[in-house]
């Protein structure tokens, strides 16, 4: 017997819902709503737990921006060198756009491409020109 169908044998209405109340749907349905009653959970759990899901999505993010932060700083090797971080003329269209983009560029978009990746979702935050 389907719900969305409607029943309209009366007469055998008895009958239809003993073998109902003994169908394996029905038993599965009646337990899960027993086990629903009893572990009624309180709405301050839910928030606790909605919460800790929150936090553990922004220490995801913080360890990644922390990973992208240390190949910023493995670039700043150039410093270790005295080399200039940049020069006179850093446009997109510059032949040379200093060591630091230089660099940038050959570590961020040749070599790793999780980051590339981070990178192109997030270009607009760190563009500054």
């Amino acid at each position: 017997m389907c719900a969305n169908e409607g029943y309209c044998d009366w007469k055998n209405l008895s009958r239809s819902t003993s073998i109902h109340s003994s169908s394996q749907e029905h038993i599965k349905n009646e337990v899960s709503l027993k086990r629903l009653e009893q572990a009624s959970t309180p709405i301050d759990v839910l928030l606790s737990e909605q919460r800790h899901l929150a936090i553990l999505e922004h220490n995801k993010k913080v360890r990644k921006n922390r990973e992208i932060l240390k190949r910023l700083i493995d670039i700043s090797v150039l410093s270790l060198q005295e080399l200039a971080f940049h020069c006179n003329c850093e446009m997109e269209q510059s032949l040379n756009q200093g060591n630091y983009r230089e660099l940038f560029g050959y570590f961020f978009f040749c070599h790793d491409k999780r980051l590339n990746v981070y990178w192109q979702k997030n270009a607009s935050i760190f563009l500054t020109y």
